[in-house]
């Protein structure tokens, strides 16, 4: 989109993504820029970065401003990160004063948060990405509560202007998820949801992704919350969606034609391939609309439970660390 390099891609990017150079000093365990990890330092999820001169890139988003909506910055957190980084947003205001400028940042303190606005940024992320709280310290390190509540914190101060970060499958329930999805959006958090993907190199790599219908329910879960539809959840012992409050066919016809199974959460992102493989027959999130007919195909996969003997309590594949 930025001509900086040909490539070929199934879905035209509404958003443009970026990333700084550097170690980082955090190290969660599914992230392949996780300071243990081994992956290749252009790798984030299954994503290449290729490294480009920084007035390249800046000379290339006010070039092409008008073929994009968005740009999504993802901070590897180095040692000095918060000492450069508004020097970088408002660099990036200046080449693109149209665009929405998103940060995506790991922080404890408001001061850094009320940085990034000043300097010119339109939302911040701030990802929680484990939802359940012991594999919460063991994945990202740190407290579940006190991250929650700081993140609580800064979406009062800044109503729709937060963001995070949720991923399915990593040692949560779906009743996990979709209650703390419920609390984030009473405090107006933008939520974007993704599914866990095994990456080389990473402290998870040999890991399974979650099954595909059980990130289906929470996709569902997550549209129903967002879109202020009545709902009724319940679950069984497992803690699994097993009931909305719809018939089935009811169900249907209230998704029926919406964007509940597309990349969700911050505007204008749509990024294909970032949770599978390219080519993959099923996407955890399509970059696109999709027909009718296919909707109905994984719709109707939302109601297929598989027998299994989960790796611990919650779902298939857990990749519980001890």
């Amino acid at each position: 989109m930025l001509d900086l390099k040909k490539v070929k891609t199934d879905a035209k990017n509404k958003t443009i993504y970026l990333m700084n150079s550097g170690g980082c000093e955090f190290d969660c365990s599914f992230c392949s820029q996780a300071k243990s990890a081994t992956s290749l330092q252009d790798k984030l999820s299954r994503v290449t970065w290729p490294e480009y001169e920084e007035d390249k890139v800046l000379n290339a988003l006010g070039n092409k401003e008008s073929d994009y909506k968005r740009i999504c910055m993802q901070v590897v957190n180095t040692a000095q990160v918060f000492e450069e980084l508004p020097k970088t947003v408002q660099k990036l205001r200046k080449s693109a004063p149209n665009s929405k400028l998103a940060m995506t940042i790991r922080t404890y303190q408001m001061k850094d948060i009320d940085a990034m606005f000043k300097a010119g940024a339109d939302e911040v992320g701030l990802s929680i990405d484990a939802v359940d709280p012991s594999q919460f310290s063991k994945i990202k390190g740190g407290n579940f509560t006190h991250y929650k509540n700081f993140i609580l914190e800064a979406a009062d101060k800044y109503p729709a202007k937060i963001a995070t970060h949720l991923i399915v499958g990593m040692g949560e329930t779906e009743k996990q998820m979709t209650e703390l999805i419920e609390e984030l959006n009473q405090h107006k958090i933008i939520i974007a949801l993704f599914a866990f993907t095994p990456v080389r190199g990473a402290k998870l790599e040999n890991c399974n992704p979650p099954d595909i219908s059980s990130y289906r329910r929470v996709q569902l879960a997550l549209h129903l919350i967002r879109n202020k539809h009545k709902y009724k959840f319940t679950y069984d012992d497992q803690g699994r969606l097993i009931d909305f409050g719809y018939t089935k066919e009811a169900l249907f016809e209230l998704i029926k034609g919406s964007n509940v199974f597309e990349t969700s959460g911050c505007s204008d992102c749509n990024r294909p391939y970032y949770n599978e493989r390219s080519g993959a027959k099923e996407l955890y999130n399509h970059p696109e609309k999709i027909e009718e007919d296919r909707q109905k195909k994984v719709f109707n996969s939302i109601f297929k439970y598989e027998d299994f003997e989960p790796a611990a309590p919650g779902i298939r594949g857990l990749p519980v660390l001890n």
